[in-house]
């Protein structure tokens, strides 16, 4: 929270008045630990990072950034399947610390619960005039890059996300025959395709 009231009085110096506060969560380096579990959160350390802002710049009017992509530790640890899988470069699987399914119908689940408890919070607060928009930022840094990007990793390998691929390939090619001439394989089936 202090560092980020130092910036706004720095901006505020400069006439910026327009500010994006990053929260979201998940542990995210930027927006601190405030999901805990499934209906679980302490919205404190966002309530501080806004004050702090604020604080330091009374004219600031706030955008507020979710990160799509950032599990918190208590996701992974109960819902491992949902986490992507990559492969590195000696073969060995692992799921990015930041890399839950965006396709994950128990993720959307869980994150939709948790932004509409912090939108409510922030909506309801002292500094909900203060509040101009919401954006989504996703993947690794929300800079929409795809869990595994900064590790060398090749995204792709959980079985949700093989199981998605399939589908895409029995959408585009239709038919097993399809497949096989375009994949100029003959062994390849919509049922057996790999990433």
């Amino acid at each position: 929270p202090e560092q980020g009231g130092r910036v706004a009085a720095d901006f505020a110096g400069a006439g910026v008045d327009l500010i994006r506060v990053s929260v979201g969560g998940d542990g995210h380096p930027y927006c601190g630990w405030t999901w805990f579990g499934e209906g679980k959160h302490d919205f404190k350390v966002t309530d501080e990072r806004i004050r702090e802002i604020l604080k330091n710049n009374p004219r600031a009017m706030l955008q507020i950034m979710f990160h799509l992509g950032i599990s918190a530790p208590w996701f992974r640890t109960k819902y491992p399947a949902e986490m992507e899988r990559s492969m590195l470069p000696d073969g060995k699987l692992y799921a990015p610390l930041s890399g839950p399914l965006l396709n994950s119908n128990i993720w959307k689940r869980c994150k939709e619960r948790f932004w509409k408890d912090l939108i409510d919070h922030l909506e309801s607060g002292p500094y909900a005039d203060r509040i101009y928009g919401y954006t989504l930022g996703g993947g690794a840094s929300a800079e929409w890059y795809w869990p595994g990007t900064f590790s060398s990793g090749i995204p792709g390998y959980s079985s949700a996300t093989v199981k998605l691929f399939r589908k895409w390939l029995k959408k585009r090619y239709k038919t097993d025959k399809a497949l096989q001439t375009a994949w100029g394989d003959p062994k390849v089936t919509l049922q057996t395709a790999a990433v």
